[in-house]
């Protein structure tokens, strides 16, 4: 394993904590753009945590995957096929295609947990994934029972 393979797994492994002790988090801090005058569009530092979790898996994860796991990669041309025919019939097309890029994001994220769990994912690393899950979901817990006393 030479020095920018050492960094990538760290930089996935921060990542991976990260999406899942802010997850809760994943609305705010963000920023809204009224693009198309949707205010629910919305680009915020958990988006671009999940984007960077997504690049940093698919990035040196070599070809001979989706030759090998062709259920996956013919999952993954259907959706796109049910994004392009989804938005050839709408209706509204900038919501459609809002609505699409999101679902396509959430896809990708779970098939990069997905990839990272199995191949990347060492023992240790889970220990420390479940004790900060755990510290989080405490101080989060804390947090929401004081804004439930105090509104």
């Amino acid at each position: 394993m030479n020095i920018n393979e050492k960094a990538l797994t760290k930089t996935r492994s921060v990542l991976f904590l990260l999406l899942i002790i802010l997850a809760p988090l994943s609305k705010y801090p963000s920023f809204a753009t009224p693009l198309f005058n949707f205010t629910s569009f919305r680009i915020g530092l958990y988006q671009l945590l999940a984007t960077a979790f997504i690049f940093s898996c698919l990035y040196g994860y070599n070809n001979k995957f989706i030759k090998s796991a062709k259920p996956v990669a013919i999952g993954l041309m259907l959706i796109l096929l049910s994004v392009v025919v989804g938005l050839f019939f709408a209706i509204n097309e900038a919501r459609s295609l809002l609505l699409a890029t999101s679902l396509t994001m959430l896809v990708f994220l779970a098939f990069s947990s997905w990839l990272y769990v199995t191949k990347y994912l060492n023992r240790t690393l889970l220990k420390k994934a479940v004790k900060y899950s755990l510290y989080a979901s405490i101080i989060f817990s804390f947090l929401a029972i004081l804004q439930f006393v105090f509104n």
